[in-house]
């Protein structure tokens, strides 16, 4: 990996770890980052689904695989990581990963865990299409389906917008 992506690299998994002990940081980045070999950084993608215009940036963009990266208290599901289905679907490649950066106050138990899985453009395509589309309806209809934090940490008094008019209205 040359310099200039590694420290780029370097930068966008500080913005993603902020808050995080530097020394846990580096110690998993440091030995992790060299397997990377990156075509581009922060890519930037636009494409409509379903006629409704949608933008996102892929963190790492190699030849034959679309890498996103995460901090994480515990580890996250690949499987259902529909981030990675639209940027698989958009970029068409198959392959995706997911490094989770686990954080950890002692540095030698902080560590990066790679979840590497392929999906299948094609046939995201239609399925985007699908859903982008429905929760489009849904908006513009009004419709507002309430989820709860055991099922969401975007779910909260400092995360959410609606807290006061939903959960928190309840409990």
């Amino acid at each position: 990996i040359d310099t200039r992506a590694k420290e780029f690299i370097g930068q966008l998994y500080g913005k993603v770890a902020s808050g995080l002990n530097p020394g846990s940081f580096n110690y998993a980045f440091s030995a992790y980052v060299d397997t990377l070999e990156p075509k581009a950084v922060e890519v930037k993608w636009e494409k409509e689904f379903a006629g409704v215009p949608c933008i996102g940036y892929v963190d790492v963009l190699e030849d034959d695989m679309i890498t996103d990266l995460k901090v994480v208290k515990r580890l996250g599901d690949i499987e259902n990581h529909l981030q990675l289905d639209f940027y698989s679907c958009v970029h068409n490649i198959e392959h995706v990963q997911l490094l989770q950066l686990i954080k950890h106050k002692d540095p030698a138990r902080c560590k990066i865990v790679p979840d590497v899985n392929r999906r299948n453009p094609a046939l995201l395509e239609p399925w985007l299409n699908y859903l982008v589309g429905t929760v489009a309806r849904g908006i513009s209809e009004g419709v507002f389906i309430p989820i709860s934090p055991e099922i969401s940490w975007k779910c909260g008094p400092k995360t959410c917008q609606f807290w006061k008019d939903c959960y928190g209205a309840w409990h």
